[in-house]
């Protein structure tokens, strides 16, 4: 059989896909040796999180779950969980936290992905290299999302989109981000 992480790592993202992770399973297998911040073996650029994060995001099998709150809540609470179990966002030079922050790009979750991206931001998450073969980063990941869904007339993703880029532009100046949780917030900053 073969693993994309690890048999026991392959089992924590199974039991986090979803409106109910099972974290007291996923605690047994942090004890039996897991490890929370292995590298894809394909793709040392996947991390567990953003793996996770992705499904969250972009999951054929639950095509609306984009817009449940349900499954925001449940987001918010594995990031938070990964954090407080030891997963690294600074691990590969960033590039952890910055594929997390990436892997927002694409949800409509509102409070929920700005929530996830300040817990990842208060973390040590920063604007790093995204993708080992090239040399885009987070923000320019984001800025390049925003454009594309502002031509698409999808003002709501683009509005969320502008301020999750402005919290990471914010990190990067070294100015407070917490007061941003809409885009008109970022306008004069």
């Amino acid at each position: 059989m073969s693993f994309k992480y690890g048999e026991l790592e392959d089992q924590i993202v199974d039991l986090c896909r979803g409106i109910s992770p099972d974290f007291q399973k996923v605690d047994e297998l942090i004890r039996r040796g897991a490890d929370i911040n292995a590298v894809a073996k394909d793709n040392p650029d996947d991390n567990i999180l953003s793996d996770i994060l992705y499904f969250f995001l972009f999951d054929e099998d639950y095509p609306r779950h984009g817009m449940d709150t349900q499954f925001g809540e449940s987001m918010v609470k594995t990031v938070a969980y990964f954090l407080k179990n030891g997963f690294s966002v600074r691990k590969n030079n960033h590039r952890y936290g910055a594929k997390c922050l990436a892997t927002f790009i694409c949800t409509s979750f509102a409070e929920y992905m700005l929530t996830a991206v300040r817990l990842l931001l208060d973390a040590g998450a920063r604007n790093a290299i995204v993708y080992s073969d090239e040399n885009e980063t987070t923000l320019n990941v984001i800025g390049g999302d925003i454009s594309f869904q502002r031509v698409e007339r999808d003002y709501h993703q683009a509005n969320l989109l502008e301020a999750c880029y402005q919290m990471i532009l914010a990190v990067e100046e070294g100015k407070p981000y917490h007061g941003i949780d809409h885009y008109m917030k970022c306008y004069g900053k």
